[in-house]
């Protein structure tokens, strides 16, 4: 495990650490109908860009020869590599998802992400989750989006973002400050876990 390697894993332990916390002390009081919560995804120096610049990457076989152009592959304590598309509800995302996801240019698998720009404030984005495949939201997906986006000049710096599992907000004021993600929380289930003594 290299040193980057262990800065991502402790600040995802952190990270946990942190949600189950504030998790923990939400649902032990009475929650409103609706609660938003805003995570912390961590400083720029954890969100590493590994290529903004114009990505070719072979994800198919002949005779179906498919590249990638202009992808953007960065991690955010997950890698990712995130495209733009004009139609994300056309998006190739269980043909072409799994193919990002094991390509060579990424030995430890990535996520891949289909992003259309709907204006400079908002997005629409599927997320093909590596060794999970399609899943109905992703948050380190969406701030990978948004800083790819505002990267590249295409949105600004806080952005709605829908997935087929609803809307996020993501905020990114550029290097050296965090990324925020803001969503809804919702109580899913109630339970007791009983830890026996020893």
């Amino acid at each position: 495990m290299t040193g980057l390697d262990q800065l991502q894993y402790l600040s995802w332990l952190l990270y946990l650490f942190v949600f189950v916390a504030v998790l923990a002390r939400t649902i032990r009081r009475p929650t409103p109908a609706h609660l938003d919560m805003t995570l912390f995804f961590g400083a720029v120096a954890i969100l590493i860009v590994m290529s903004t610049a114009t990505a070719k990457l072979h994800v198919a076989s002949p005779p179906w020869v498919t590249y990638l152009t202009g992808a953007a592959a960065l991690s955010l304590g997950y890698p990712h590599a995130v495209q733009i598309v004009d139609d994300v509800k056309k998006a190739p995302v269980a043909t072409q998802g799994p193919r990002i996801e094991t390509h060579p240019r990424f030995p430890r698998r990535v996520n891949a992400g289909y992003m259309q720009v709907i204006d400079r404030a908002n997005i629409r984005l599927r997320v093909w989750e590596r060794g999970a495949g399609e899943t109905l939201s992703c948050g380190t997906g969406a701030c990978a989006a948004v800083v790819a986006g505002i990267r590249r000049g295409l949105v600004d710096s806080s952005v709605r973002v829908a997935t087929r599992g609803g809307v996020l907000t993501i905020a990114w004021g550029g290097d050296a400050l965090p990324v925020l993600m803001t969503g809804p929380a919702e109580a899913v289930f109630e339970g007791e876990w009983s830890v026996p003594e020893r």
